[in-house]
């Protein structure tokens, strides 16, 4: 890729905008998801040197800039920051100094072509999101390099769900120099072209010891260590996380007024239509969290969990999802169920119920179902249960 097949995709653009520095020394100290979040070049461990990097990057992927021009642009930066040729640098993990070899050409070719690759991808996976009932498909094709890897080859051709999980692996490029993409196929074009969509490629992993950390790791064969994500899924669950951490952390009053106007807003609207990954909903009081056993108060609820609901409660409407944020911050009764806890609220001769569950380390607290309740149900939830916190209102 000597640059964008065309105009840049906004998506790949706001993917790398919302990438913060880090520096490294070995490209295996900033591993796997670490890169939707983080920007960074092996051995590049000034701030300085780093952030002119990631300036060009970004310039290049918002102007179309092509490969040469990159090359010529940043080559005077780095060489005037001594960041240039081969150095003699010591590695802070081992304390050995080595020869490395820093800037020039070829390192600048890798940095360019692996850093719009992912971005690019990243765009078009998030893109697809919005268009997947248009166009449901990703269908997996060889690029325009002159060797492939036999894995590669054997799955060139396959067409499968944009959700399906082989994309969170396989998700193209997949690896140092890859050339693979996707592209989103609709119905229609399936039908006209005698497309069927395909039986999953059976996965085969090897066994990978990343010397910087001792792990052993299990890798897809031909797909090089590290490459193994979805760029564009990774960084919508980096966002939800980090959304989640910064309600965690916030004041009990500003978070639930936070969590409120979000549940209100048209992300959530949008979300509630077309979910992927996860979507914080409800901040429960320290009496339920402590009760449940969860260390995070702030319950989550999943894309496959809201999917299940949607097609077992079908009459919840957006505005009953906009009521659990008072669902867990003002709840009547709480009762533990079996492995899971029901939060119940009355508004209006409604009753609304929510189901909570906590992972066995508590780390993480999600909503398992939601759903209108009966006056006979919510008896005999009280009869057989456990009441944790609050009284229902006669």
């Amino acid at each position: 890729m000597t640059s964008f097949p065309g105009p840049v995709p906004q998506e790949a653009l706001d993917y790398f905008r919302h990438k913060g520095l880090q520096p490294g020394f070995d490209y295996r100290d900033v591993w796997r998801q670490e890169h939707a979040a983080a920007f960074t070049v092996a051995k590049a461990t000034q701030l300085d040197v780093l952030q002119s990097i990631r300036d060009e990057v970004e310039k290049a992927i918002e102007n179309g800039t092509t490969l040469a021009q990159f090359q010529k642009d940043l080559t005077p930066t780095l060489q005037k920051l001594g960041w240039w040729g081969r150095q003699q640098m010591r590695d802070p993990l081992t304390g050995e100094t080595i020869e490395a070899q820093l800037g020039s050409p070829r390192r600048l070719k890798t940095i360019y072509r692996a850093n719009l690759r992912t971005a690019y991808a990243a765009g078009q996976y998030q893109r697809a999101q919005r268009t997947k009932r248009a166009l449901p498909y990703f269908r997996y094709s060889l690029g325009p390099s002159k060797d492939h890897r036999d894995e590669h080859v054997a799955i060139d051709g396959t067409i499968l769900p944009v959700d399906h999980d082989f994309w969170s692996t396989h998700m193209p490029p997949n690896g140092w120099g890859c050339k693979c993409r996707v592209r989103q196929v609709s119905q229609v074009e399936m039908d006209r072209r005698g497309w069927q969509v395909s039986d999953a490629p059976q996965v085969k992993h090897r066994q990978w010891v990343n010397t910087r950390t001792g792990e052993i790791e299990l890798v897809p064969e031909g797909i090089d260590p590290g490459w193994d994500t979805n760029p564009g899924l990774t960084r919508l669950e980096s966002v939800n996380n980090l959304l989640v951490g910064k309600l965690e952390t916030a004041d009990p009053v500003v978070a639930q007024t936070a969590l409120r106007d979000l549940v209100g807003s048209p992300l959530f609207e949008g979300w509630i239509k077309h979910p992927e990954g996860i979507f914080p909903v409800m901040r429960l009081t320290p009496q339920v969290a402590e009760a449940i056993g969860a260390k995070r108060s702030v319950a989550v609820l999943s894309d496959e969990t809201l999917r299940k609901n949607r097609n077992h409660h079908p009459e919840l409407t957006l505005a009953d999802y906009r009521m659990l944020p008072a669902i867990g911050t003002d709840p009547d009764l709480v009762v533990q169920d079996g492995e899971q806890t029901v939060v119940l609220i009355k508004r209006d001769e409604r009753i609304f119920w929510a189901a909570i569950k906590a992972t066995a380390t508590g780390r993480q607290t999600f909503m398992t179902s939601f759903r209108l309740a009966s006056k006979d149900g919510v008896k005999s939830l009280i009869k057989k249960g456990k009441v944790l916190y609050g009284q229902w209102p006669k």
